[in-house]
């Protein structure tokens, strides 16, 4: 019983450091198309409104995935959808890295890597945080989520280091590796059941379709605060400042490491913000 009892503690922590690891490289994986931008422009001879246009498309198939990657945590639990995610991102990420014309690049970052980008994301980590915790759930999601903050201030900068060596297409190679080795790592740790088997809900919580579950969610005022005020993190934050602050510091005659260095320190202030404030939701 004792065993069982620390082993049920320690389902949720882990969920949290996995969370966490996931996210630092899935958003890193975001992050080097804009480290990389300029370099790509000059090697491939593409235009910045291409470059940035897959961006664009990226971000739509992620929040078309959103839904369905929530429905995959609901009935499989977080360990299929990290898993899931996690390798898809793999495989986009070495797709990018071999895509010699415009169509095959797009379908690589736009298409395959931002499926993976959908599934292993803010969303899903959030929804398995919060089927764990009863007690300092602020804290666990705040830790989670900043993962994604966390591996933008270690691996960007590695990456740039990999981009100055190598090339752009290695810095791809590079996120790609780092996802398959994480990928058994979370087949071997994380545990099979779904959260609900357990922490015990104390009602009868029966299948509902998707359909269903987004009225329900739609009627209810806290999804439309959290959903317009992410819909503006994602102008400003995601298709702003993580897109094209590194080509726009390049633009101002800052080198790939400078800027990727700069872009950390962003990152780890954004990350310890986001830790505080799960602590400070916990409290008011």
């Amino acid at each position: 019983m004792s065993g069982q009892s620390a082993s049920s503690r320690l389902l949720p922590w882990l969920v949290v450091g996995f969370g966490f690891l996931v996210l630092a490289l899935s958003y890193s994986g975001r992050a080097t198309l804009g480290l990389v931008m300029p370099t790509v422009e000059q090697d491939m001879g593409w235009t910045r409104t291409f470059l940035s246009g897959s961006v664009a498309v990226s971000l739509i198939v992620m929040a078309v995935l959103a839904p369905l990657a929530g429905v995959l945590v609901d009935r499989h639990g977080p360990r299929m959808a990290l898993i899931v995610g996690t390798l898809i991102i793999a495989l986009g990420s070495f797709a990018v890295a071999v895509s010699d014309g415009p169509i095959g690049f797009l379908l690589a970052f736009g298409g395959l890597s931002a499926i993976g980008h959908g599934v292993a994301a803010y969303h899903v980590v959030s929804a398995a945080v919060a089927q764990l915790f009863t007690r300092n759930l602020g804290l666990a999601t705040g830790i989670a989520t900043s993962g994604s903050t966390a591996g933008q201030f270690l691996i960007v900068p590695l990456i740039a280091g990999v981009l100055v060596v190598y090339g752009w297409r290695w810095s791809f190679v590079v996120v790609g590796v780092g996802c398959l080795v994480l990928v058994p790592v979370l087949w071997r740790l994380l545990p099979k059941h779904g959260p609900r088997a357990v922490i015990a809900r104390g009602r009868d919580e029966g299948r509902s379709s998707l359909t269903a579950d987004l009225r329900h969610v739609l009627r209810r005022p806290a999804f439309h605060i959290l959903f317009w005020s992410f819909f503006i993190c994602g102008y400003t934050t995601t298709g702003i400042i993580e897109t094209h602050l590194i080509p726009f510091a390049a633009f101002c005659g800052f080198g790939p490491i400078p800027s990727a260095n700069a872009y950390g320190i962003l990152s780890a202030v954004n990350m310890a913000g986001m830790i505080l404030v799960g602590w400070l939701t916990d409290r008011m």
